[in-house]
């Protein structure tokens, strides 16, 4: 919040303490859109650190006891390859094929 006012706000008789590029002394006006600068910048930063953060932990540098979120903690199966699922239908909740009459029956139980 405080970062807000160091460019100054007029209408608070706030002094600008940094003067932008087309800051209007008669007025005390930043007409250099600094927000705007601010949340590009916000947005960059937050795109950098995550693409850093993604490789350092998939590449190992950066051990999986510091992923609390658990957002790295379960590899996925690559979809090329002819890995089979660990669990069968009756465990993970799905719609169990009939045998004798290979339509969908919803599992009782």
């Amino acid at each position: 919040m405080r970062t807000l006012f160091i460019p100054g706000e007029v209408l608070l008789g706030i002094p600008a303490l940094i003067k932008y590029p087309w800051f209007e002394e008669e007025t005390g006006y930043q007409l250099f859109p600094f927000k705007t600068l601010t949340a590009v910048i916000n947005f960059i930063t937050v795109i950098v650190v995550s693409i850093a953060t993604n490789y350092m932990f998939k590449d190992g540098r950066v051990s999986k006891k510091y992923d609390f979120l658990n957002a790295f903690g379960e590899e996925q199966p690559d979809e090329k390859s002819n890995a089979k699922p660990t669990s069968n239908s009756r465990e993970n909740g799905q719609p169990e094929m009939n045998k004798d009459s290979a339509e969908l029956q919803p599992m009782m139980g």
